[in-house]
């Protein structure tokens, strides 16, 4: 019959290959069906009932036969029929129907070509027995046709019918299997107790349970939501004799990214029955209905659906406050038949899924799949176990798409592994040596620990090990496999095998890398503990879609003492691990563990060496569950290799000693996931980050940094402190005890390890730090302990408090370390401003005192008042004018109330609260005033206060705002009695509810009768009397509350408003905030001033002020004269530049000056004080000064931040080109948006643009913040590409005569011409040996002496401190300088030469004329070398402006 697909063979007796590339092959009796590659379906054998696709006139066919169906992902073959399943999930059957066994109907009992079912959609399996077919559809449902098949299994099914008892008890199916006569069916036992929540809560006829539906959805992947729903309300239907009314959505799960105020989304709805449905929408249940911060709007609100019909609803978010964590919320759709007689009611439910912007991915200039380049990336920085894990699911459940949600949380699972500790020993005493080079020592560090891990993470990956995690300066890893083991497998000998695997890479790592010599005065050496056993693989967190990843079980603490018995050399394992690899390792006791002193018995070897599987795309966002999403970023933008920066952050090291795994007691995984997420919220909240997560014997520990990107901002000590009091504070009250240390400082912040196997990470002597600190609070029982910097940097919060504490002892310090114990303060939101300095005398801002002064006045002689809006960047002197508008109030005898508003506190009516407890004069703690849910001891302590029940106080306070306004309370006192019970939503005052406001049931109008009751209340209180009412920092605010303070501005009278503000787009906010600021600017009634900066004069006097602040005369009594006539040094004022008159940055700076050794003030006879000052580049930015800055350019996308770095190399002034030339990444798709990122540079006055493609940054501090972040490796890689290009530049244009570029060929005689760099093929290397009739001249913004002041510069700063650089770039860098100081003064030719002389010091001992040309320049360096100068000034002073007019083309 050709079922062999031979032509003349009747039988085989053994295998013969076929020519075909197949994916799925089935069989019937006489007949064979195959799906190819290209999902084409082929059959052959016989045709005696159609089974081929054939007509009846074809008996068999030899050949393959292509069946007309296209794009078919499954078939199954009966004895005499078949059928197949298309991708779109639509069934085709084919073949013999003389049992039903196709269920075309009794009529026709043979289908000669494949036709559609038409009844069932959505199939995602088939499966055929002789007589008999079953179709599962994605809803969990099966369908049976066939031979016995009816319901009592008697008789004969001619179609597919549903299998009842199945459907009515809510089972789904996932899998399954037909035989003849029986059949099995997989079951999923968690989504049939879900289908069984979703029928309740589609019905109304049942109770809905919100909170357990909720969970229930929670855990379901979006899709599945979609197909229970929908399987629900079918049955519902179908039970209600199709009365009620069915309804699908093409989607039940929406993910809401916030951009804005307001995010909208489309879905579909479509009416399943024969009659007419209405539809109407509301919030049924979630985190969005416990609060007025959010409210959804659908439109429309209420609907007809025609029969059969489909229709689209818009839902819109609104927020009021900015999203500070995940919210899950439900929305439902009630839907009514339009049935006269009998009502029919259903619901069907939308899971709507908010996410803060703080967890939206940055991914720029990039659409569709991740690339597979990137995405090797993203799993280089998650253990190769979980990529295992989830590519093992991907392909096991050929799942097409899969996101965040498949990463279930809380999830543990049990393996068998032997676990390898390499403890790096010397690391701690390398940080403290190499802490002496300020911020170039943490990089040092990084790269000698990159090294050395970089080494230790290939032997282990070769050694068949997985690294989970970066400890410190330790490296945990796993020996063992991700998924189930082989079948037949004998665990005891797995186990010894693994085990075996892990101390043979344990050994091959000391006999190779014992040692590492890190040329810094240090040798690294290793001890390696390994513990072997049953280990959990747990899955916790989530909040905002961040998860952590540990490993916790009794291997781990087996190493406690294995790893502390390991001297240098050696490998120690567990007496466990010895028991179950004893007879192969010849060990010697040390204490409870055993030190290997032989292998006998080596692993076996595997027969082929490991290869990676390939990564599937559906990975993405699984990996990206476990990064950063600040490090997302980054790599997203192409910028892997330069993702190291320095910066300045704030470390925590938080440790609970009660959370502990002990042998033999169980796992305690809701309790660590619980406490991980409730550390997780506070730290997001406060927009830190989660550097790690681990659990062993000693305890929880988590680890913590403020100040990383995309996150810092210019208060990131701060947030982490009050991070660090909120998470002592919580898990306190849960019992469990826990100890914190908080440090503050300059680190390296980069990827650490390999391009294998890495982790991003924080390194520097703060972080070691930060342990230490943690330990210390543990040992002594205080619960918090920080450093000296971040005590100073806080200090002066009203809201904070220290206890100063004896210095203590720590490792890895020499000197006692000083340390304070914080605490949190109950601040009374009073009527006092948040910065010190009133008493200082104001320097500047004369327009500014007079206008304030004239509004004020006005207000007291009985004006009608004003608004007065003052707008200004960080530092620009609001606060100290707020001070003074609290100074005339006093004297004028006005009342006034002041509310500030934070980054950190965005809840609405925030700013609104503080004003109303200052008018009800209630004394609260500020933090049941931000958090009243969270706090009940307000009532009580209200109560204690007032000496009364709430009803008296009420009383009280409504006869106060009678006796205010006796006419309006007359008119409007029931109207507000009915309103007060709105004022829970502010303060915790639990006012019984009226029967109005129990009638408020739309956020949108209670938000509207709130600003109705606060309007009323404070027009009573202006009433009786004028009142000055202060907003700072508005761009913080709200939205409604921002509304509120419109309304108030426009309708309130008497009434001076004053609003502090910054400008729109220099913080973190949304737009929307700065158009209802725009809304009162444009009030006919306001006064809008913006603070500019200082004028030279005004900078230098105030800064003059402060560094003689407190200076006595030694010889009188009388204080010294700082007056403006005191002449200030040519360098100081050139310093004093930098701060571009931000009276902040001056204050600043004048304090690091009185610090400074450079600066030195005498007194004269006559008592006034001599300023001299030197040394000028070793001066640092302060480190408030780069908070701000910093905090700015991290708003940046990464790509325009990184741009902005590389141009910080080539100095103020740059062109387009240059930065092009030198721009490291080489990616064209990157490269072609330069003139992009430059424009929103602009844009955002970051830089500005001098002339067509010439560029200047908006100011020296932005340059200099943007420059420091940069690591010194990577600057010296930039100006080495900066000092070829302007070479190569200088070789490709005619040499001018007689000018220096001649003898910058001839000198020094040891010193080669300078040649091209390879990098750079051009026009340039071309250019260079052709005649000098072809080159052309240098561009219209340079000249000579600048293009060799610039190979001066770069060449210099690419060779110094490089141990790396060759000789002959040193040279280089020595030629510029002797070139470049004969042209300038002495003075500065001394700096150029003893700069050289530097340089010349670096040159190998056996370099030719090395001692002769040390003599010459110190010889020709004449003069003593001021203390800390660089050649950096000197260049600067030096290079032309490259827009002065003489430099451009004029104009026409």
């Amino acid at each position: 019959k050709g079922v062999l697909g031979r032509n003349g063979i009747t039988h085989l007796l053994g295998p013969v290959m076929l020519d075909f590339n197949v994916t799925r092959i089935e069989c019937g009796f006489f007949h064979t069906v195959v799906i190819t590659e290209s999902r084409g379906v082929y059959a052959w054998g016989s045709n005696s009932k159609g089974q081929l696709g054939l007509t009846k006139d074809h008996a068999s066919s030899i050949l393959p036969v292509k069946i007309l169906i296209e794009d078919v992902k499954a078939v199954s073959c009966g004895g005499y029929h078949n059928v197949a399943v298309t991708l779109s999930g639509d069934p085709f059957v084919w073949g013999s129907n003389k049992s039903g066994e196709i269920g075309m109907g009794k009529d026709k009992k043979i289908i000669y070509s494949p036709e559609p079912i038409e009844a069932v959609k959505n199939v995602i399996q088939a499966s055929c027995s002789h007589y008999r077919s079953s179709l599962l559809t994605d809803e969990g449902i099966v369908y049976i046709t066939g031979r016995c098949a009816s319901v009592n299994g008697t008789s004969h099914q001619f179609s597919f019918r549903i299998m009842e008892d199945l459907y009515n008890k809510h089972i789904c199916v996932v899998k399954m299997a037909i035989g003849q006569t029986h059949i099995f069916l997989l079951n999923a036992p968690q989504w049939s107790s879900a289908l069984e929540t979703i029928v309740s809560a589609c019905s109304f006829d049942l109770e809905i349970k919100l909170p357990y539906l909720k969970t229930v959805l929670k855990t379901l992947p979006p899709k599945r939501i979609n197909d229970l729903q929908t399987r629900a309300l079918r049955y519902l239907h179908e039970k209600s004799k199709k009365e009620s009314p069915f309804i699908s959505a093409d989607t039940s799960y929406i993910k809401f990214q916030i951009k804005g105020e307001e995010v909208t989304k489309i879905i579909n709805l479509t009416n399943e029955t024969d009659s007419r449905v209405y539809v109407s929408a509301s919030v049924t249940g979630g985190d969005l209905i416990k609060s007025s911060k959010y409210s959804f709007v659908t439109s429309p609100h209420r609907f007809l659906l025609e029969k059969r019909s489909s229709g689209a609803v818009k839902i819109s978010l609104r927020c009021y406050s900015s999203i500070q964590e995940r919210l899950i919320s439900i929305l439902s759709f009630t839907v009514e038949n339009d049935r006269s007689q009998k009502l029919k009611v259903s619901r069907l439910f939308l899971l709507c899924d908010v996410l803060p912007n703080r967890i939206q991915q940055q991914v720029e200039l990039r659409s569709g799949p991740c690339p597979i380049d990137l995405l090797q990336v993203f799993a280089s920085y998650v253990p190769k176990f979980i990529v295992a894990e989830y590519q093992h699911l991907v392909q096991s459940q050929r799942t097409v798409t899969m996101d965040v949600d498949a990463v279930q949380v809380p999830s543990t699972k049990k393996l068998l592994a032997a676990i390898l500790f390499i403890d790096v020993s010397g690391f701690t005493a390398l940080n403290e040596r190499l802490a002496v080079f300020g911020s170039a020592g943490p990089e040092k560090v990084s790269k000698h620990l990159n090294t050395y891990f970089g080494q230790l993470i290939n032997a282990v990956l070769q050694g068949g090990g997985d690294v989970l995690k970066f400890a410190g300066d330790a490296l945990i890893c796993l020996f063992g496999e991700a998924g189930p083991l082989p079948p037949f497998t004998n665990p005891a000998k797995y186990l010894e095998e693994i085990t075996m695997k892990a101390i043979q890479c344990g050994v091959d790592i000391q006999k190779n890398l014992a040692e590492y010599d890190s040329q810094e005065g240090f040798t690294l050496t290793l001890h390696i503990g390994i513990g072997a056993g049953d280990i959990h693989a747990v899955h916790v967190g989530g909040v905002d879609g961040c998860c952590e990843f540990l490993v916790i079980g009794d291997p781990l603490l087996q190493l406690k003492t294995a790893v502390d018995n390991s001297k240098s050399g050696e490998v120690c394992i567990s007496e466990p691990a010895y028991k179950i690899v004893g007879n192969r390792c010849v060990c010697e006791a040390r204490g409870l563990d055993w030190v290997v002193k032989k292998i006998k018995a080596p692993p076996v070897p595997p027969k082929t060496l490991p290869v990676a599987p390939k990564l599937v795309p559906q990975l993405e966002a699984i990996l990206r569950s476990y990064i950063q999403p600040g490090v997302q970023a980054r790599l997203d933008s192409f910028q892997t290799r330069w993702l190291a920066e320095l910066r300045q952050v704030t470390t925590l090291f938080v440790k609970l000693s009660s959370l502990v795994f002990q042998k033999g007691q169980p796992l305690q995984l809701e309790s660590i996931h619980h406490v991980l997420c409730i550390m997780q919220r506070i730290i997001f909240r406060y927009e830190g980050m989660v550097r790690q997560f681990l659990v062993d014997d000693k305890g929880t520990v988590l680890i913590a940094v403020f100040g990383v990107p995309p996150y810092s901002h210019e208060d990131d000590t701060f947030r982490g402190l009050k991070a660090a009091l909120e998470i002592h504070t919580e898990l306190v009250s849960q019992n469990m005890k826990n100890s914190i240390g908080i440090t503050t400082g300059g680190v390296f912040c980069g990827g650490v390890g390999n391009n294998q196997r890495q982790e991003y990470a924080v390194v520097g002597d703060t972080v070691n730090l930060s342990a230490r600190l943690m330990g210390v609070a543990d040992s002594q029982g205080v619960g918090l302990l920080c450093d000296e910097i971040t005590y100073q940097s806080t200090k002066d919060r009203a809201d904070l408090k220290f206890d100063t504490l004896d210095p203590v002892k720590v490792k890895g310090k020499q000197f006692a370390v000083a340390i304070f114990r914080p605490h949190s303060v109950n601040v009374e939101l009073s009527k006092t401003t948040k910065l010190t300095g009133a008493g200082l005398t104001i320097i500047g801002r004369e327009i500014e005192l007079v206008s304030i002064r004239t509004h004020i006045e006005k207000l007291a002689k009985g004006g009608k008042g004003s608004v007065f809006v003052l707008e200004g960047g960080a530092g620009m002197g609001k606060t100290a004018l707020v001070e003074f508008a609290t100074y005339v109030a006093k004297i004028n005898k006005i009342e006034y109330y002041i509310a500030h508003t934070s980054s950190t506190q965005r809840s609405p009516f925030f700013l609104w609260t503080q004003i109303l407890r200052q008018i009800m004069d209630l004394a609260v703690e500020k933090r049941a005033l931000q958090n009243p849910l969270s706090n009940t001891s307000f009532v009580s302590e209200m109560l204690r206060q007032h000496d009364s029940s709430i009803d008296a106080f009420l009383l009280k306070f409504s006869e106060r705002l009678a006796t205010s306004s006796s006419a309006a309370w007359a008119s409007k006192g029931h109207w507000v009695r009915e309103h007060l019970p709105l004022l829970n939503s502010l303060l915790p005052l639990n006012i019984p509810q009226t029967d109005f406001t129990l009638g408020l049931t739309n956020d949108r109008t209670r938000h509207s009768c709130l600003i109705s009751l606060l309007l009323f209340i404070l027009q009573c209180q202006v009433s009786k009397a004028p009142v000055i009412l202060v907003v700072e920092d508005a761009q913080w605010a709200d939205s409604v509350s921002l509304s509120l303070l419109r309304s108030v501005a426009s309708e309130v009278r008497p009434l001076f408003l004053m609003i502090t503000t910054r400008p729109p787009g220099t913080s973190q906010q949304n737009m929307g905030q700065y158009s209802e600021i725009e809304e009162i600017v444009q009030l006919p009634e306001t006064e809008t001033l913006r603070l500019e900066p200082l004028s030279s004069e005004e900078a230098n006097s105030l800064v003059l002020r402060r560094i003689t602040a407190g200076i006595e005369n030694k010889e009188s009594s009388r204080a010294p004269l700082a007056s403006a006539g005191t002449a200030l040094p040519d360098e100081l004022l050139k310093t004093i530049e930098k701060a571009e008159g931000n009276p902040l940055f001056l204050v600043q700076l004048a304090y690091s000056l009185r610090e400074f050794p450079g600066l030195e003030l005498q007194t004269d006879r006559d008592g006034r004080i001599v300023v001299s000052f030197s040394g000028s580049e070793a001066l640092k930015l302060p480190s408030s000064v780069e908070s701000v800055i910093g905090s700015r350019l991290d708003q940046l996308l990464p790509s325009s931040q990184f741009v902005l770095k590389v141009a910080s190399v080539l100095g103020i002034e740059f062109s387009k080109v240059e930065l092009e030339t030198i721009y490291p990444l080489r990616d064209e798709q990157i490269r072609g948006q330069m003139g992009t990122f430059l424009a929103e540079l602009v844009q955002q006055e970051y830089l500005e643009e001098k002339a067509p493609g010439i560029f200047a940054f908006h100011s020296t501090v932005i340059r200099e913040v943007a420059y420091s972040r940069l690591l010194f490796e990577q600057r010296q890689s930039l100006h080495y590409e900066a000092a070829v290009y302007y070479e190569n530049l200088l070789l490709a244009t005619t040499t001018p005569p007689n000018s220096p570029s001649t003898q910058l060929q001839t000198y020094p005689t040891t010193t080669s011409p300078p040649t091209p760099h390879s990098s750079y093929s051009s026009s340039f290397s071309s250019s260079s040996s052709s005649s000098t009739s072809s080159k052309q001249p240098l561009p219209p913004y340079l000249d000579w002496r600048e293009c060799q002041m610039q190979l001066a510069y770069h060449w210099t700063k690419a060779v110094r401190d490089n141990p790396k650089s060759l000789p002959r770039h040193q040279l280089k860098a020595l030629q510029y300088l002797m070139v470049c100081s004969e042209s300038v003064t002495p003075e500065d030719a001394s700096v150029l030469l003893q700069n050289g002389l530097e340089i010349v010091q670096m040159l190998p001992d056996d370099f030719p004329d090395k001692l002769k040309l040390m003599r010459e320049l110190e010889r020709k360096a004449v003069g003593a070398l001021k203390p800390h100068a660089s050649v950096t000034n000197v260049i600067t002073r030096y290079v032309s402006r490259r827009t002065s007019p003489s430099r451009l083309p004029h104009k026409p």
